[in-house]
């Protein structure tokens, strides 16, 4: 496929593995390499407005993991709510690992509030960059009234589900919800398999710091789930500037294709 980025990752690869790293073969980090988790925490900065440390950011082997890690972290006591319509894949997983679900409706600016306060849900799964299946961005304003709720009580989160934010193509992007949480409630998923290729595999979250202590205790007995050598492979590919350069070519050429869809259709 055109969108995977196969000769740069192949010579990166084999710079890599030709230099004397015998640590690639060790054991690595559960919450995943630091200089990894370093470059994303750079990228969420600089492309979403993610505020974040290393210490935040965990890695892990697709996003099925992440979600089936976040509720060792989270614990099985908790509601939650997903738009109407959703993902259905990560609404699986949560009703697999035994949460009690609600679907709350939407408008044309996303997940209704009033719906949401009138429900029994204190987490809600939110895809506010671009909704799936319907495409909706959640405007500034409903963001704000989306973490209000989340303030409103102790033990209230929000799940955004950035999953494919690299890709827009009319108007300036909405930084993340992430980036205006104030006091520790938004819970941030993204992963590679999207922007670079299904193949890859590597999905993290950013957790609020009020979660470490959770995450020290519950998540981090977990191994590595993603070898370090592709983490390695792709941190080099955030840092030399390719990851950047694959997402303006992506962009082109899907923004190319749309405008031949909409002249066609004329």
């Amino acid at each position: 496929y055109k969108r995977q980025p196969y000769n740069v990752w192949r010579k990166l690869s084999k710079d890599i593995l030709l230099d004397d790293r015998t640590e690639l073969f060790r054991s690595g980090d559960p919450q995943g390499e630091y200089g990894f988790r370093g470059a994303i925490c750079n990228y969420l900065y600089q492309a979403r407005g993610v505020d974040c440390s290393p210490e935040q950011i965990v890695i892990g082997a697709g996003s099925d993991y992440i979600l089936i890690l976040l509720s060792m972290i989270l614990g099985k006591e908790h509601t939650i709510a997903f738009e109407d319509p959703t993902y259905k894949q990560a609404y699986r997983v949560i009703q697999t690992l035994g949460y009690e679900t609600v679907p709350v409706t939407m408008d044309h600016n996303g997940m209704r509030i009033s719906e949401l306060e009138d429900s029994e849900a204190d987490i809600a799964y939110v895809t506010p960059s671009h909704q799936y299946p319907t495409g909706i961005v959640m405007p500034i304003k409903r963001r704000m009234e989306l973490l209000k709720w989340a303030y409103g009580k102790e033990g209230r989160y929000i799940i955004e589900d950035d999953y494919d934010s690299e890709f827009r193509y009319k108007g300036r992007p909405i930084p993340a919800l992430q980036g205006n949480d104030t006091e520790g409630k938004v819970i941030y998923l993204g992963t590679f398999s999207r922007a670079i290729a299904p193949s890859i595999r590597i999905s993290y979250m950013v957790l609020p710091k009020t979660l470490l202590p959770a995450y020290e205790e519950n998540g981090r007995c977990f191994s590595a789930t993603v070898s370090k050598t592709d983490q390695k492979i792709l941190e080099e590919f955030m840092r030399s500037g390719a990851f950047e350069r694959h997402l303006n070519r992506m962009r082109a050429q899907y923004k190319g294709c749309l405008l031949y869809t909409s002249d066609a259709a004329d």
